[in-house]
């Protein structure tokens, strides 16, 4: 069993490194979250994490800073992950990722699921944010497959 990230702030309202990854900043090293959770972590860009791979892992209330984008991650891989509950505060909740076999249930307040991202055999269940009532979600710009 991996390890719990919890609490994790970069304390940055920035877009430079500085505001990365409030529970894991990778950088460009080749960094493997596996079996972990990332609970109630806080960045201007990738809430929990940043430019990182995530196997089989939680992200449980994760939150932006200023309307940033990416509370679940940003420029990530993520592999049968869950995401439940992340606040984006009017953004999308991954940006630049790649996620595979992913389950995202009540994330909310924010364009929803992905911007520029790739979702491939995914499920999205009672999330909110543009267009939610109508059961259509904004996946500005993303590929599904």
């Amino acid at each position: 069993m991996g390890f719990t990230i919890c609490e994790g702030d970069t304390k940055a309202n920035s877009y430079d490194s500085d505001g990365c990854g409030g529970g894991l900043y990778a950088g460009k090293s080749d960094v493997r979250a596996i079996d972990c959770t990332f609970r109630n972590c806080w960045g201007s860009r990738g809430g929990a994490l940043y430019s990182g791979t995530a196997i089989r892992c939680l992200f449980v209330g994760n939150k932006m800073y200023n309307g940033a984008n990416g509370a679940i991650a940003r420029a990530s891989y993520l592999f049968n992950c869950i995401a439940l509950n992340n606040i984006p505060g009017g953004q999308p909740a991954l940006q630049g990722c790649n996620a595979v076999n992913c389950t995202f249930v009540g994330n909310g307040s924010g364009s929803l699921i992905s911007e520029g991202s790739l979702l491939r055999n995914c499920i999205a269940v009672a999330n909110a944010g543009k267009n939610a009532a109508s059961g259509c979600y904004d996946f500005r710009g993303s590929v599904l497959s």
